[in-house]
């Protein structure tokens, strides 16, 4: 099962019926994992939420009252598959973000995503934070910022956020996970994503790791720590395979008609400052979701090398494909 996206939903007016308020809670805060399988990996989930503006969606149909599934709908999963599992101390992505956020859209760019030591996580931007209010009985919405989540932890002890920054804490018995947020109020422009191994922790006779997430700025070179997570093992392991991806979420009242324009550009795959040694990369599209979204390799063009390695650009919104849903090669290093 892949994850949800880590844009969760606010929680409806509840008024003083603590019952009705969890119940509310367990409705809406649904971040439940979706399963795709791609060469044996999980895809993660990013969130956007649509509002008017951008591309019309096509009439909707009887049944699921738009011919699509429920909520969320992956556009698109994009898979850098490397050769095998590696021990890192450091993975990092540029992410070229070359629209500006969609005003009224709650949109999540999922950067890096894949397995830390087993357990999936993902790290990037988003336009609306779902953070915990007060004594965490509670949700709020903070606008913009950075996200890092951690899937299968529970412990508020396992978050360091940054100063400001804030944290989420989803607890149930399908799932749980733990989230640091930062506010932040990002644009358009060049970035580096990176997840960083950081200093070990002795708890009775485990060792742990504590994990970073960085997101750098290029135009002004800052550099802003999203906040840290902990990780049982003594050494830090990637899945082979790491995703990027875009999703639309919500809940049935919030389906979309319109759907937002939004261009990234994804390049420079590196494990501990080296280029990743990647076997391919993967364009993912899903059965009954708009199709709205489209993965183009840039670079390097068939029979060219880089030693950046291929680059990858995703465009949201500019129309409607015609296609059916699958797997597409962007490229082979074979």
């Amino acid at each position: 099962m892949s994850l949800r996206s880590a844009v969760e939903w606010k929680l409806l007016r509840a008024g003083s019926d603590v019952r009705k308020k969890h119940q509310m809670g367990r409705q809406l805060v649904r971040m439940r994992k979706v399963g795709l399988r791609v060469t044996g990996a999980l895809a993660l989930a990013i969130g956007l939420v649509c509002a008017p503006g951008g591309t019309t969606a096509p009439p909707r149909s009887a049944g699921s009252s738009d011919g699509y599934r429920a909520l969320p709908w992956h556009l698109v999963d994009l898979f850098w598959v490397l050769d095998k599992p590696l021990e890192v101390e450091r993975l990092s992505l540029e992410v070229d973000i070359l629209t500006d956020p969609p005003l009224g859209y709650t949109f999540f760019i999922a950067g890096l995503s894949t397995h830390l030591n087993g357990d999936q996580s993902y790290t990037g931007w988003l336009t609306n934070l779902q953070v915990m209010a007060g004594d965490g009985e509670d949700y709020e919405m903070i606008g913009p910022g950075f996200v890092f989540s951690h899937y299968g932890e529970r412990s508020p002890l396992a978050i360091r956020p940054s100063i400001g920054g804030r944290r989420m804490i989803y607890d149930s018995q399908e799932r749980c996970f733990v989230s640091v947020r930062p506010p932040y109020k990002w644009a358009k422009g060049k970035y580096t994503v990176e997840i960083v191994r950081m200093d070990r922790e002795r708890i009775g006779e485990d060792t742990y790791l504590w994990v970073g997430s960085f997101i750098r700025r290029h135009d002004t070179n800052e550099r802003c720590f999203v906040g840290s997570i902990r990780y049982k093992g003594a050494s830090l392991t990637c899945s082979n395979e790491i995703c990027t991806f875009i999703e639309i979420a919500g809940n049935e009242e919030d389906r979309p008609k319109t759907f937002p324009e939004v261009s990234v550009s994804l390049s420079n795959l590196r494990v501990d400052g080296k280029p990743a040694p990647l076997r391919e990369v993967l364009a993912v599209y899903r059965e009954k979701v708009p199709q709205c979204a489209e993965a183009r390799l840039e670079s390097p063009r068939r029979g060219a090398s880089t030693d950046d390695g291929p680059a990858v650009r995703i465009d949201v919104g500019k129309r409607l494909f015609d296609r059916e849903p699958g797997t597409v090669s962007l490229y082979s290093a074979r």
